[in-house]
């Protein structure tokens, strides 16, 4: 028996800016493009809903994911764009099959706009995130691919997903759909369904999300979110791939709050020491201004990285910040 919901916000209604004629109003067994039939909803963010779908053609099961409309048309077309590209490297790198790409890609028509559909190799979550995606970030930066991003921390364990060598955990999913439906919330000109779970998979470290991606080898322009932004960032410089690096070092070290640049400078020196000149010396508001960003704060904290952050941990623990120490400095 399905259960029903008619009040409150929910799944996608609670998102920012909420506009329900954005979202295409997926239907659970509706066939896109006369292949692909939806089983089962996956998840949702502020820009599209993601589905466990079927590919009839091939009979087997993938992720689908329906973009609003228009609006973040720019993002999905840079998606689309990188992952030909990524595809037609012919190299032998262990890192070439860590990554997330587009299998498919096609538009359909809602009652309000066009929408971007993309296909996806199926993935699932993990407790922990291995170190072993950095292979593909790797081949990302010999390709002279950037991940980074604008409004999330480009390299995080959002974007981070473990492969399903067993696709047996979704038919789980696909035959629970149809046995025991999900909940919904049923509306006069579209349903909201309950998103299922997302298993836990053990397959390799997938990176995920090239919406933001950037080809070349050096970039300009103001990237990255708030309180995770690389120096290079901060002061207004040019930023490389290693910016990507910087995401690695503070992956796992969040920082709350929002921050101005010189105290966000005077927390970095602070951690890791003061930078090199040859870091100051790119910036366009000179040397000079770049340590004065650096000096403004008055209260700088006076614990260093290691000692902050191995106050009463284990051994294991102590190395693994070693690591992520390095990647921060080197980044």
């Amino acid at each position: 028996m399905t259960s029903s919901f008619h009040a409150g916000e929910y799944e996608e209604e609670d998102v920012p800016n909420y506009r329900a004629e954005r979202f295409y109003p997926v239907r659970l067994g509706e066939v896109l493009k006369s292949r692909y039939q939806v089983v089962a909803k996956l998840g949702f963010g502020t820009a599209s809903t993601i589905w466990l779908c079927r590919d009839l053609e091939a009979n087997l099961l993938l992720t689908l994911k329906v973009c609003i409309t228009q609006k973040s048309a720019n993002k999905v077309d840079n998606e689309v764009a990188i992952s030909p590209y990524l595809k037609s490297i012919d190299a032998e790198h262990p890192g070439k099959d860590l990554l997330r790409l587009v299998l498919d890609d096609f538009q359909i028509t809602g009652p309000y706009g066009m929408h971007q559909c993309l296909l996806f190799a199926l993935l699932g979550l993990s407790y922990t995130t291995s170190e072993i995606f950095l292979l593909g970030l790797d081949f990302l930066h010999q390709a002279d691919v950037v991940h980074t991003a604008k409004h999330n921390l480009d390299i995080s364990p959002n974007n981070i997903l473990l492969g399903a060598p067993d696709s047996s955990v979704f038919s789980i999913i696909e035959q629970a759909e149809l046995e025991h439906p999900s909940p919904r919330k049923i509306l006069s000109d579209h349903t909201i369904y309950c998103s299922r779970a997302i298993p836990i998979t053990n397959g390799l470290p997938v990176i995920c999300d090239f919406g933001a991606a950037r080809v070349g080898e050096k970039h300009a322009g103001d990237v990255m979110p708030g309180v995770y932004r690389a120096s290079e960032i901060i002061m207004g410089m040019g930023w490389t791939s290693k910016i990507d690096i910087w995401s690695v070092g503070v992956m796992d070290h969040n920082l709350d709050g929002h921050l101005k640049d010189e105290q966000h400078l005077a927390e970095m020196v602070s951690l890791m020491g003061l930078p090199p000149r040859s870091l100051l010396e790119r910036s366009e508001t000179s040397v000079s201004t770049g340590m004065q960003k650096v000096k403004l704060c008055h209260n700088p904290l006076s614990a260093t990285f290691r000692r902050r952050e191995t106050k009463g941990i284990g051994s294991p623990q102590r190395q693994f910040l070693s690591r992520h120490s390095k990647c921060a400095r080197n980044g």
